[in-house]
């Protein structure tokens, strides 16, 4: 059997809604204070899609397959992740006996062309899933199980209680994302990444109740030891990376995780934060921004830290060449 000693991450697609005010919040339910309070951190705006998400889903879809060149026929699998995922799905007409949301994800997937692919779903991990879901698909492709991995991202929350973190601190955003995984790359691939680590750090306790201090304690250890684990294992420093990306949650947010885990200000990738909330994968977002704004040369790296409310974890990639 063929195993693979490469994984490549290439033809990034996404699509967000043009930022809303911070004070569009108050008409829907959110407290002057709260919205105060975003404001103080540097959060200007949200992304809110009005009925356009199914749209955005297939068209960023279609937008990887077209980049990738890979034919419709060499796609393995298909992973999508997200946790607000039914806007996207939910089927106009429902099939009797068939879960709408899971009916709805087989039409679209579909009505891309792909009959063959596995269907893979991963729900749970909120912002993690972008984190577990590479690992999946690394694991699938070194395995030999799969060559070509799509991998779809979607959120688009159902109202705006829903976008606040529970400390009211933070503010989810819709999005949506596609982009493929592969064990070679075909010609003229442009935008594609080496993907040389990844791993996984869950948090020693959690406490669904919520005792948000323990719990960014908690996170802030398991990201100190991923950095450990990610740094031994690839014999690099963070002055090795062009760049690391971390969540758009705030500007003073991903400081001071850019600091925990070892970078500058200047290394830290700073261009979206706080214009569209904080959209759960938004760190493969920025990725795209970087390879298309021609923010990092062929052999550098990234870093991308990608925290969940249970689990948190890097990604190392180099732009290959």
């Amino acid at each position: 059997m063929f195993l693979p000693s490469t994984v490549f991450l290439h033809s990034i697609s996404y699509a967000i809604a043009a930022p809303r005010p911070l004070a569009s919040l108050l008409a829907e339910g959110v407290s002057q204070q709260v919205v105060d309070t975003l404001g103080q951190r540097d959060i200007s705006g949200y992304s809110m899609f009005e009925g356009e998400a199914q749209d955005n889903i297939r068209r960023c879809i279609a937008e990887t397959l077209t980049k990738s060149s890979v034919p419709l026929t060499g796609v393995d699998v298909v992973v999508f992740f997200g946790e607000h995922s039914s806007a996207f799905f939910n089927p106009p007409v429902v099939e009797a006996g068939k879960p709408p949301a899971r009916d709805g994800l087989y039409k679209v997937i579909e009505s891309a062309g792909l009959y063959r692919a596995s269907i893979v779903k991963i729900s749970e991990g909120s912002c993690a899933n972008l984190l577990h879901a590479t690992a999946i698909c690394n694991a699938l492709i070194r395995e030999g199980m799969a060559r070509n991995i799509l991998l779809v991202a979607g959120e688009c929350y159902p109202d705006a209680l829903s976008r606040i973190g529970r400390d009211g601190t933070s503010l989810a955003g819709d999005g949506v994302a596609a982009f493929m995984m592969s064990s070679e790359l075909q010609a003229g691939q442009a935008d594609a990444f080496e993907l040389e680590f990844v791993n996984l750090r869950p948090y020693d306790r959690h406490d669904s109740r919520g005792d948000t201090t323990a719990l960014v304690l908690e996170s802030f250890k398991a990201l100190k030891n991923a950095a450990a684990d990610c740094y031994e294992a690839c014999g690099l420093q963070p002055s090795r990376f062009r760049w690391v990306v971390v969540g758009d949650y705030s500007r003073q947010s991903s400081l001071i995780h850019s600091k925990l885990l070892g970078f500058s200000p200047q290394a830290t990738w700073l261009k979206n934060v706080g214009l569209h909330g904080h959209v759960p994968f938004d760190p493969l977002i920025s990725l795209g921004d970087i390879a298309n704004a021609g923010e990092i040369d062929s052999g550098q790296r990234a870093l991308l830290y990608i925290g969940g409310p249970v689990s948190c974890g890097l990604l190392v990639l180099t732009r290959a060449a």
